[in-house]
């Protein structure tokens, strides 16, 4: 997994080669498609820049996660087609639903720690007060 690293990757075969070799088994699809905020800005008459929001389906170590991202997309106009020039996705790193679950196991770890130190030093307790 990518974190903390930026990712750069360039046309068509880039983008299928990174979701053949990272994205194949978790991506399973999207809740919300790339979904524009508004109509397209255009500069010119050959270029416009969209963003908006959408909402990915992964699987990750065989549980399910929505992750929501916004995005922003630029395109050009060549002979008469619009093209995808390029496009940035990105997640709130610090509240998605893959933190909220490392956050959950964290709490579940530190109450039964605490639980077994309890009884453990119950037990020592009991076993210094009946040698005295």
């Amino acid at each position: 997994m990518l974190l903390g690293k930026t990712l750069r990757l360039l046309g068509h075969q880039g983008l299928k080669d990174f979701f053949d070799k990272v994205g194949k088994n978790s991506f399973k699809g999207y809740k919300l498609p790339p979904t524009p905020d508004d109509l397209t800005i255009l500069y010119g008459g050959d270029t416009g820049v969209s963003y908006g929001e959408t909402i990915g389906q992964f699987n990750v170590l065989g549980k399910n996660y929505e992750f929501k991202s916004r995005w922003t997309a630029t395109l050009i106009k060549e002979n008469d087609k619009w093209l995808l020039a390029a496009y940035h996705v990105s997640m709130n790193s610090l509240d998605n639903p893959l933190l909220s679950a490392a956050k959950s196991a964290v709490y579940v770890g530190a109450i039964a720690a605490l639980i077994v130190g309890f009884f453990l030093a119950k037990l020592i307790f009991k076993k210094k007060a009946h040698i005295s």
